[in-house]
């Protein structure tokens, strides 16, 4: 019988995955809040999280704050991360048998 307190802890890419993916929406929350207020164009500025759009381009270049200017490979190396961890642990399980 397999339960919660008995799983193996998650891999550490998991973990790398986790921290990256939210260190990587808060730069990007902090970054962009510089421009119209934290919650101001936040449906022109959510697709500044993975990519660059001419609306990221523009806000970029008006946006003279103190927080560097945001990077999106900090979101994939996060989401690439994750995924690792995530192939980890289902061949883990595989492996166990699970």
């Amino acid at each position: 019988m397999t339960d919660a307190i008995s799983r193996r802890p998650a891999p550490f890419a998991t973990k790398l995955g986790f921290g990256l993916l939210g260190f990587a929406i808060l730069w990007w929350f902090l970054y962009y809040a510089q421009w119209e207020g934290a919650l101001g164009l936040m449906s022109l500025k959510i697709t500044c999280l993975d990519g660059a759009t001419r609306e990221c381009m523009f806000f970029q270049q008006q946006i003279r704050g103190s927080i560097p200017v945001y990077s999106p490979l900090v979101w994939w190396a996060g989401l690439a991360a994750f995924v690792i961890g995530f192939a980890q642990s289902r061949w883990r399980d595989k492996k166990r048998g699970d």
